[in-house]
């Protein structure tokens, strides 16, 4: 009986199964089209049956919701509406599950979940060795501790993570430059750092997903027009030189509040350095890469190489699919 994984986030849907044969992701801006969040979620299953599935989520936080509580309710809601005769299971900061009545009764649990249910998979993977998992996705960066086979994160909710430098947010899609690159650069939505790893050629081209800060393709050509709109030129005053140099600082400034943060972390006292480190989701080569780069004697894990490149990309679905599977099934 596999069980299929679905992660909730603001600008993508996940998907994976619990056998590892399936994993995909969708975009869908939640904040814009919150109606149609059901409907979304029936396209990204498709043919697969939907009689078992695993629930976590990020999107609660979209400024298109009142209120955390809100944005649960409504997420809760769209899985049922999309699949009524599902065996529903909704997985919570606590680390076990709610069905729907508990979660629309109790929704606060289930908020920004999915980092504990990927670090969990990720220590259980490890054989009782300290270890971090670091999780990039399309908006933040997870970096969750473990030790024994368990998570030891202090923090349990964005506001906390974020204090304690467990929260990135910094991810391979959407953060804006203007936030990396601060007054160096136009004060304005024009480009996000996926055009630089577009450009930089980490990251490929998807002609057909019109999810730039312009709303136009995410291709090299389009990048680079939005890459020089930052600097407050255009395509005919800036040389490639220009475009790179802006490109390349934007990757090293992410780079560095990644850096600080572990640093922070695992000099702070609290936990151990770790023997194990693990690197997961769209971001995972270029953590794999910083990593060497920070500390070359130690051993980094890319997840892909323990679970495979699809369900390493979609970790969130895959981790609670797996833990849904591991906690129900006989």
């Amino acid at each position: 009986m596999a069980w299929i994984g679905l992660d909730i986030g603001g600008a993508n849907l996940k998907l994976a199964t619990s056998d590892g044969i399936n994993s995909r992701h969708l975009p869908f801006p939640l904040w814009q089209h919150q109606h149609g969040l059901a409907e979304r979620l029936v396209t990204l299953i498709g043919s697969l049956p939907a009689k078992n599935l695993a629930v976590t989520m990020t999107g609660e936080l979209c400024d298109c919701f009142e209120s955390k509580a809100q944005g649960v309710s409504h997420i809760v809601s769209s899985v049922r509406q999309a699949f009524p005769e599902a065996n529903l299971q909704f997985w919570t900061i606590n680390q076990n599950w709610m069905n729907e009545t508990e979660a629309l009764a109790n929704p606060i649990p289930l908020a920004a979940a999915n980092w504990i249910a990927i670090g969990s998979i990720a220590a259980q993977q490890s054989s009782g060795a300290s270890g971090a998992l670091i999780d990039m996705g399309s908006t933040t960066t997870d970096i969750v501790p473990f030790n024994h086979g368990k998570v030891t994160a202090q923090g349990r909710d964005d506001s906390s993570r974020l204090a304690l430098g467990e929260l990135v947010y910094t991810g391979v899609r959407r953060t804006p430059l203007m936030a990396l690159l601060g007054s160096a650069v136009c004060a304005e939505y024009f480009a996000t750092i996926q055009d630089a790893y577009i450009w930089l050629g980490l990251a490929p081209e998807e002609p057909h997903n019109k999810t730039g800060a312009d709303g136009r393709e995410l291709t090299r050509l389009r990048s680079r027009t939005r890459l020089a709109r930052m600097m407050g030129g255009d395509d005919s005053s800036l040389p490639d030189a220009a475009i790179h140099r802006l490109a390349t600082d934007a990757l090293a400034m992410q780079g560095m509040w990644i850096s600080k943060a572990i640093g922070r972390m695992f000099t702070s006292g609290h936990y151990a350095w770790p023997e194990n480190w693990i690197v997961s989701g769209e971001g995972e080569p270029q953590l794999s890469k910083w990593l060497r780069l920070w500390h070359p004697t130690i051993e980094v894990i890319p997840f892909s190489n323990l679970i495979g490149t699809d369900n390493s990309q979609n970790a969130g679905a895959f981790a609670v699919a797996r833990l849904a599977a591991n906690t129900f099934e006989p």
